[in-house]
């Protein structure tokens, strides 16, 4: 991470405190603040559902705090490795992990999902590669309300090439199965994705 002097803040940590005062403007109407993200990348899809139901379910909590305490709990929290991943945005997310945020690699939200979820949501998702070399679980589940599915089942899903063959590189699990009891094979059969599929069946 660059070393900044004193007095000097660092500008991706800004990018990140500019997006959280804006989910905080949305949850609390009357806060007196005119504070704009600068991450306002349109999401679509499941990448877009991911993070309205990570908002709401975070907005009852959100609702009673300052916009300074909502910052620390998510710098302290892992909510920052999350947002960085699902927006792949890979400076930030190196920054974070090179600050105190090692120790919340593997943090789950409300869903049970973690950091790496979140990225694999992303095709040839430079974060996923950043949160597997430094130590992330390839084969960590889901919570139930996320049908239970790694890394690799949701890449799967979503035809994610390169981020099938980067989790295999990790130890992804092949035959580990979600709560509807499929395998990442079957969800790439059911999405008629057959390049995914045959990457698949010949790591088996």
């Amino acid at each position: 991470m660059r070393e900044l002097g004193q007095g000097q803040r660092h500008p991706l940590l800004d990018s990140f405190r500019e997006m959280v005062l804006s989910v905080v403007e949305r949850l609390k109407p009357g806060l007196n603040h005119n504070h704009q993200t600068t991450l306002g990348h349109h999401k679509q899809g499941e990448q877009q559902q991911l993070e309205q139901q990570d908002n709401i379910d975070n907005s009852n909590t959100m609702y009673y705090l300052e916009p300074s305490q909502v910052l620390a709990a998510a710098l302290t929290s892992g909510h920052g490795l999350v947002k960085a991943a699902l927006w792949d945005n890979a400076e930030l997310l190196e920054d974070l992990l090179n600050g105190d945020q090692l120790a919340h690699l593997d943090c789950r939200d409300a869903w049970g999902r973690t950091p790496l979820h979140a990225a694999a949501t992303t095709e040839s998702s430079r974060c996923l590669r950043i949160l597997l070399q430094a130590g992330a679980d390839a084969n960590m589940a889901s919570g139930p309300r996320a049908e239970g599915r790694t890394c690799l089942h949701i890449a799967s899903e979503h035809g994610a090439v390169e981020n099938i063959r980067l989790l295999l590189d990790h130890g992804a699990d092949l035959l580990a199965k979600d709560a509807n009891g499929l395998t990442a094979l079957d969800l790439a059969e059911q999405g008629e994705h057959t390049q995914c599929m045959t990457i698949l069946k010949n790591a088996a």
